[in-house]
């Protein structure tokens, strides 16, 4: 910026004092104040001895710094730091709150109306709404001096580019960069790739996220990780280490160059090589199962019959048959009764791999029995534990099955049944031969009466014939 394209800045404050900044040229900055009748004796010291302009002690020192610079960039801050001092002295005097009448705005009012950042006011690209700039689009920032197609200068991950899961949350990523601003745009791009534990890498995708400014130097962008499906079989999609490359952008379309996080876990995993050319393996004694780190013997946080067991599989759950009993794909501890059945246990001393009867007990026709219980059809047959815990046992003795006579009443209501029951038999045969007899009759009938019909026409055609002949 040349010195005639710098514009004159001037500000009025609602006392009437006024204050000119001109750059005159490259060695000299006019600033002129010129104090309103009441201010007059308060601005003793402001810039020298005031009589209503300023001295030449203020302008030599600025234009010292202008000539020692080569430069006019610093008159943007030196206005700024002028408007921020005016607007700290006015809000820290409450009396200046006081609206004259609700038509007029309090000076505070006033002077917040008044001010906004930037030389000139929201450098051009925006306007001044109640001190605050409002950006043109594409433009962004406090004082719009920023373009929205410029990415953020960024260079670095909090915990430089590692997230240890062992010690701390690791759904955010922490990047570092120069004046981070607030952008209704400000995103994150991110692409994952995974490192499986035989050293193969894969690539799972890119996504876009809403990112947000914590302070001016950092920003916080969430690592969208997808749902995992259980891993069965080749540990090739075991996702072991998770790598994230992360980039800034304003406005969704222009990204910074991308910095790398890498998600690890101490407490298994351990990096043989660096960040840019990482190289993780599992540490001796420790097993890495659905996406969790665990020690040695160390079991499964929801199932207590599966543990780790580093030697035999580093990757995958054991059965712990020491203390559990697995029955038809289910699980079931010590003691615990099997298929809800009182005589069915889990006894892995005996079998882990399959129900143990309690002693004293059969188990026949899918229900358990007591030694000695009789079948509830046939006393002459009864659970027998010394012979068979399976099946039925017949008496050794000769077994009489009782047969109960049956009371009076009974045999009353089964002669009255039979009774009834012979009736209705032979009203419905009855029924049935009468209707027969009727269907009988009436076909007769039928056949007699066309056969008297037909004889009395063919006499009647006899008679008529040689008439016939007569007339022809």
């Amino acid at each position: 910026m040349t010195v005639e394209e710098v514009p004159d800045i001037k500000i009025v404050f609602p006392t009437g004092t006024s204050v000119a900044v001109r750059v005159a040229n490259v060695n000299f900055l006019d600033i002129e104040i010129r104090p309103s009748a009441d201010d007059f004796n308060n601005t003793e010291g402001l810039c020298g001895t005031v009589t209503n302009s300023c001295g030449d002690d203020f302008r030599l020192r600025n234009g010292n710094s202008i000539m020692n610079s080569k430069s006019i960039a610093w008159i943007r801050h030196t206005v700024d730091s002028m408007k921020s001092r005016c607007l700290s002295e006015v809000q820290k005097n409450e009396t200046l709150n006081d609206q004259p009448s609700e038509d007029i705005p309090s000076i505070t009012e006033s002077v917040i109306m008044a001010i906004c950042p930037g030389l000139p006011e929201c450098n051009g690209n925006g306007k001044c709404d109640h001190g605050v700039c409002v950006c043109n689009e594409g433009f962004m920032s406090q004082d719009c001096s920023m373009t929205k197609t410029v990415p953020p200068e960024i260079y670095g991950v909090r915990g430089n580019g590692i997230c240890d899961r062992n010690e701390i949350n690791c759904d955010t990523a922490f990047v570092v960069g120069n004046r981070i601003e607030e952008s209704d745009e400000l995103s994150c791009r991110i692409s994952k790739y995974v490192i499986h534990p035989d050293g193969s890498k894969s690539f799972e995708g890119t996504t876009i996220v809403r990112g947000n400014v914590e302070t001016l130097v950092e920003v916080h962008c969430p690592l969208k990780n997808p749902k995992q499906k259980r891993s069965v079989g080749n540990t090739g999609n075991i996702h072991f280490v998770e790598v994230f490359d992360v980039s800034v952008s304003y406005n969704r379309e222009d990204f910074s160059d991308p910095e790398r996080v890498i998600l690890m876990n101490s407490k298994c995993q351990q990096n043989n090589g660096t960040t840019t050319e990482p190289n993780f393996v599992l540490k001796d004694d420790t097993c890495f199962i659905d996406n969790q780190c665990l020690l040695d013997k160390e079991p499964n946080p929801q199932k207590e019959y599966l543990y780790c067991n580093a030697p035999v599989d580093q990757f995958h759950w054991t059965f712990d048959d020491s203390e559990n009993c697995k029955v038809e794909e289910q699980y079931f501890s010590r003691n615990n009764m099997i298929f809800d059945k009182e005589c069915l246990l889990c006894n892995p001393e005996i079998t882990s791999y399959n129900w143990t009867l309690k002693e004293n007990y059969c188990f026949i026709d899918g229900v358990c029995l007591p030694h000695g219980e009789k079948n509830t059809v046939d006393e002459c047959l009864l659970c027998n534990t010394i012979n068979n815990f399976f099946e039925w046992t017949k008496h050794d003795e000769v077994c009489i099955t009782k047969v109960v006579k049956p009371s009076d009443t009974e045999r009353s209501s089964s002669k009255l049944g039979l009774i009834l029951l012979g009736s209705i038999g032979s009203v419905v045969i009855l029924f049935i031969v009468g209707f027969i007899v009727n269907c009988y009759v009436k076909n007769n009938n039928s056949r007699l009466k066309k056969k008297s019909t037909y004889e009395a026409d063919e006499h009647y055609d006899m008679r008529r014939l040689p008439r016939l002949k007569l007339k022809n």
